[in-house]
């Protein structure tokens, strides 16, 4: 904001225009529903913290002095500014602009997180969304910081209690085998034909609970998985199993990728609480991010049809 004298407040910046467009002190006062006397001393407060004089004024007329015209093309564009600025703060103050961060887990990329930014896109298209894939226990720590407001989660675990979730659709494991196998010839497998088969598995780090659901359900079964292979990328993982390196271990919705020589065969006794197959939307509320609630909305009004089906090859 300019200062001399007095400090010029934007009313001062209106009148002026206001007065260099008419050139006519009535008129203007009439536009701006003032009394002509008040206008007059606003635009002379204004020539003195200025130090200027911005029109030449006779009995008859009023023009703008060089240094007007020069203010008055500066001032034009200050206003729009200003009303921009206005604008914008009242959009991101209502959720219609500004930006979001969004944390998601792998399987989320197939079906769950492009159905929720289907529906958040149309209704709010100038909100951008910042991705960021995450293990959940980067998720958790970071909705925590403030780093993130939106995680998407797989999987059982203790969680603090100021984090919100909300249910948004299952994972289905099924087995990635190497078409040549017998076992890429079955309808289903159960968990005990993977006794003996080396296996491609996602880093224990990276999702514990399933990671270690999985081995206790093997040795219900009395045996131990043999773990060939980790990684935590689905395309690598199938192509491992393409190459003959084992028989991976996936989520459903991966299976919307075909890769030449694998067969995706489903595991109808996966291991593991159901809950640990589970997605959910994770947050914590707070009043930082006025988008949060669109994209909250977004997600609870997920219909089930946009929820992962099982994939069967």
């Amino acid at each position: 904001m300019l200062t001399g004298a007095m400090a010029v407040e934007l009313h001062h910046l209106r009148h002026f225009v206001a007065v260099a467009e008419d050139l006519n002190f009535s008129r203007a006062a009439r536009r701006l529903c003032i009394a002509q006397p008040a206008l007059s001393q606003s635009i002379k407060r204004l020539e003195v913290s200025l130090g200027l004089e911005l029109f030449v004024r006779s009995r008859t007329n009023v023009e703008l002095t060089p240094a007007g015209h020069a203010f008055l093309v500066e001032t034009k564009a200050t206003l729009l500014q200003v009303e921009r600025a206005e604008l914008t703060a009242r959009r991101v103050a209502s959720g219609e602009q500004g930006s979001l961060r969004l944390g998601y887990v792998t399987p989320a990329v197939f079906e769950i997180l492009p159905a929720i930014i289907r529906s958040f896109s149309r209704e709010s298209p100038d909100v951008e969304v910042i991705f960021e894939e995450l293990p959940v226990e980067d998720q958790i720590d970071k909705l925590r910081g403030g780093d993130i407001d939106l995680g998407i989660i797989m999987g059982r675990r203790e969680l603090p209690p100021e984090v919100h979730l909300h249910l948004i659709g299952h994972v289905d494991v099924a087995a990635a085998v190497p078409s040549t196998w017998p076992l890429a010839r079955r309808e289903q497998i159960r968990l005990k034909d993977l006794r003996h088969q080396p296996l491609i598995m996602v880093p224990r780090e990276r999702h514990p609970d399933i990671y270690d659901d999985f081995m206790a359900a093997c040795r219900r079964l009395g045996f131990s998985p043999t773990v060939a292979h980790r990684t935590s990328n689905p395309m690598t993982t199938l192509s491992l199993v393409a190459g003959g390196m084992g028989i991976g271990l996936v989520a459903g919705a991966s299976t919307s990728f075909w890769v030449r020589d694998v067969t995706i065969v489903p595991i109808v006794d996966s291991p593991g609480d159901p809950i640990a197959r589970s997605m959910f939307a994770a947050w914590i509320p707070r009043a930082q991010n006025p988008a949060l609630e669109r994209l909250l909305s977004s997600v609870m009004a997920l219909p089930p049809a946009t929820r992962p089906q099982r994939h069967e090859t």
